[in-house]
């Protein structure tokens, strides 16, 4: 902890050589908040696959160790093995994204995603549970990338701000009513049912953006 807030503080200094050009003032604009059929259908989506992946991502550490036994010193390796592998994953991203359209990646990412949480919650071994998770953290990372990529292509400079605002709002808003449920689920059904559950509702989300976005849909 101190080593990573030594590194954190050491950003002062190339922060402190940075210069920014004076942008000309903007007009005021009347609505901060983009209002367009994409914005409501994409929040929408949004809001399901944020309740399927927040009913999980609060206690994988909790799953590991009551489910699997596992240390915390292994716990710990394991998120830092998964931290590294979305870097890596998100760097090959645009290459994934020329291959195919825009939608249909990130449509494949999201069920690359509920697939994984599926497999994850019929896992007995903590060796193939591990591989699980990271190449759960790793589809699921890949897309939220292009998410936010692709609202900001939808709303003008104006509106970004309160595009984004809306974005992490909505994410907020459905981790906590997740995590919620989840964890009252977890207590009373265990690991296994809860999870098959966030699956399904990440597949049905991953659906729900494929169906709202496809070519020729109104949004």
């Amino acid at each position: 902890l101190l080593l990573g807030s030594g590194l954190a503080a050491l950003s002062i200094f190339p922060a402190a050589f940075l210069s920014f050009s004076a942008e000309p003032p903007r007009r005021t604009e009347k609505r901060l908040y983009p209002r367009s059929p994409f914005i409501y259908a994409f929040l929408i989506a949004l809001f399901m696959w944020s309740i399927g992946t927040g009913g999980f991502n609060p206690f994988f550490n909790a799953y590991f160790s009551r489910f699997f036994h596992m240390s915390v010193e292994s716990i710990g390796s394991l998120f830092s093995y998964g931290q590294l592998a979305q870097v890596a994953a998100i760097l090959l991203t645009p290459a994934l994204l020329r291959k195919i359209d825009d939608i249909r990646g990130i449509a494949y990412m999201q069920f690359a995603t509920a697939a994984m949480l599926c497999l994850l919650a019929w896992a007995r071994q903590p060796a193939l549970a591990a591989v699980l998770y990271v190449a759960y953290v790793c589809f699921q990372y890949m897309s939220e990338p292009c998410l936010l990529s692709m609202l900001m292509s939808h709303v003008n400079p104006a509106e970004q701000s309160g595009a984004s605002g809306l974005n992490f709002a909505v994410v907020a808003a459905a981790s906590i009513l997740a995590a919620s449920a989840a964890g009252a689920m977890f207590a009373r059904f265990g690991y296994p049912p809860t999870l098959a559950t966030c699956a399904l509702v990440t597949a049905s989300a991953a659906a729900l953006f494929f169906w709202l976005f496809r070519p020729g849909a109104n949004t």
